[in-house]
């Protein structure tokens, strides 16, 4: 694979592992104040005029990344969402306030379950739980034809009815599009700069969506708009960033794996966030199905992270013991004998230290006799009989 990382510049803020160019940084800063001076298009437009940089940043890092598609499916995703966006504000405000309803919601829809796509191939390689995805992929593509039959029914149906519709299936593109996230996040161990970037903009995206779904009238629009267009500048930080390349490389063996099992459980928590938002629908049973198919995403998105977590901790244990054992006798080799003799005697008082050197008279004839086979069998024995002889606390090497 190609390396596309490109030399850090004296023009880019750098945080950790991250740089950042300053153009990018001057656009975050300065265009979310004028959303707290406009009227209720500002929540449509802050997230439009996000998700459209975004997805440029994107396209343009589709042209030179070494996986070109994710970037693809996440830029047009991002402008897929921009689109519905800029012509719900470009219609007046009578739209704005009927914005659940009609083509936006299927523009946003059809945007998030693009950008659910490009983050489940962005992923970095690593062991496939074969069932866990192929469920995860089928619930999700059951949404996408969920989404598709409402194109007849914006012409057949009245008004109330296509506005639960609409507003249940983008939730629920929602929910797709952040297991898809946190599944990615999941796999990039140990978290890097990048990885915060990825779970800055789910996170407020998930939030601003929430508060829009929920219908909370003390919530001003100016927030959400504030709060989408912060999650696309994020989500842009992916694109621009120079070291954008540790989402393109295959997963390194960390020391430990970012997820545990506590934290996969307790990402279960952000369930509660979209049942709060139904409870304001409840009276719609569509929107409880689409509810239900959302929490088993999210359920088996948190049990795929517990398996993983495991085969990495399974994995990490082999490789140690490979690396500090002899692999014929099993005891523990050089490396092992010189680190265990380097703590003994760290410290300000190392206890007293004996080393007994024992030496198998005549083992090359065995070798010569009974070939190298017999020799290891030999050899495995000895070590067996040698740690039946000492005390549990010693150490045989």
């Amino acid at each position: 694979m190609a390396d596309t990382q490109r030399p850090a510049s004296r023009r880019s803020l750098h945080l950790g592992s991250l740089t950042i160019p300053w153009w990018w940084v001057i656009v975050v800063a300065l265009l979310p104040s004028a959303f707290l001076l406009g009227g209720a298009s500002v929540a449509f437009g802050g997230r439009g005029l996000g998700y459209a940089l975004a997805g440029i940043a994107m396209l343009a890092t589709a042209r030179t990344s070494g996986r070109p598609i994710p970037w693809t499916l996440l830029g047009v995703g991002s402008l897929t969402i921009a689109v519905g966006d800029v012509a719900v504000v470009s219609a007046g405000p009578e739209s704005v306030a009927n914005a659940e309803i009609g083509l936006v919601g299927l523009w946003a829809a059809a945007g998030y379950l693009l950008g659910a796509a490009g983050l489940w191939l962005l992923r970095p390689g690593g062991r496939s739980h074969g069932l866990l995805d192929g469920l995860i992929v089928a619930i999700g593509g059951l949404a996408v034809g969920m989404t598709s039959t409402l194109i007849p029914m914006l012409s057949e149906t009245n008004e109330s009815s296509v506005d639960q519709t609409v507003l249940v299936v983008g939730a629920f593109a929602i929910v797709v599009r952040l297991a898809a996230g946190a599944r990615l996040v999941s796999d990039l161990r140990p978290l890097p700069a990048e990885g915060w970037a990825l779970a800055a903009w789910l996170g407020l995206d998930f939030v601003g969506n929430a508060l829009w779904v929920a219908s909370l009238g003390s919530v001003r629009a100016a927030i959400m708009g504030v709060l989408w267009f912060a999650a696309a500048m994020a989500l842009g930080v992916l694109a621009v960033a120079p070291s954008r390349t540790v989402l393109e490389r295959e997963p390194g063996s960390g020391r430990r794996a970012w997820m545990t099992r506590t934290r996969a459980l307790a990402l279960a928590g952000a369930a509660v966030v979209p049942m709060l938002a139904f409870w304001f629908r409840r009276d719609d049973p569509f929107g409880w199905i689409l509810l239900a198919m959302g929490m088993t995403t999210f359920a088996l998105v948190v049990a795929r992270m517990i398996l993983v977590t495991e085969d990495l901790a399974r994995h990490r244990n082999q490789l140690d013991h490979m690396a500090h054992h002899d692999p014929v006798s099993g005891l523990p080799n050089r490396a092992m004998f010189e680190r265990r003799m380097r703590e003994l005697r760290s410290g300000d008082d190392p206890p007293e230290v004996a080393v007994l050197y024992v030496d198998l008279d005549d083992f090359k004839d065995i070798n010569d006799r009974f070939g190298h086979e017999v020799g290891d069998l030999v050899l495995a024995e000895a070590g067996e009989r040698l740690k039946a002889s000492v005390r549990g606390h010693d150490m045989v090497a």
